[in-house]
């Protein structure tokens, strides 16, 4: 079956939501694998960061808290083990632009479009914590 490639780049104002959607079996018919380059305390902190710095920003409209990119993958990908297709691709992404992914990799309901969700943050992830105490009043 030929097919069409593409790539959607998506913003997430629910990044939590966005994961626990794209890596459940119960919502997902066809998922053969999923991988974190990051654990959930990471992708919570940062929906919770994301948050309270678009409420001090005072900015209007919707927070994006992360980003997503849904990646069409050739028919020949669905040969090679979706484990490994997966994390070498999200790896090589990681490597790349340095910054924490979750993926999955699926078909949709009529099997006819075999694909990677991969969602990624645009903040990094600090080997150490950064915290900052505020001086006023010192």
């Amino acid at each position: 079956m030929a097919r069409h490639s593409f790539i959607q780049m998506s913003k997430l104002p629910n990044v939590k939501g966005r994961i626990s959607y794209i890596t459940s079996h119960a919502k997902q018919e066809n998922l053969y694998a999923t991988y974190r380059t990051a654990d959930n305390t990471f992708w919570k902190n940062l929906a919770r960061e994301s948050q309270q710095e678009f409420q001090r920003s005072g900015t209007t409209g919707k927070c994006i808290e992360a980003r997503e990119l849904i990646i069409a993958l050739p028919e020949i990908y669905t040969t090679f083990g979706p484990q490994q297709v997966l994390e070498e691709f999200t790896d090589k992404f990681r490597q790349q632009y340095g910054v924490e992914c979750v993926s999955a990799l699926h078909h949709n309901k009529r099997k006819t479009n075999y694909h990677i969700h991969l969602i990624f943050s645009e903040r990094k992830l600090l080997p150490e914590p950064d915290i900052k105490i505020a001086t006023r009043g010192v």
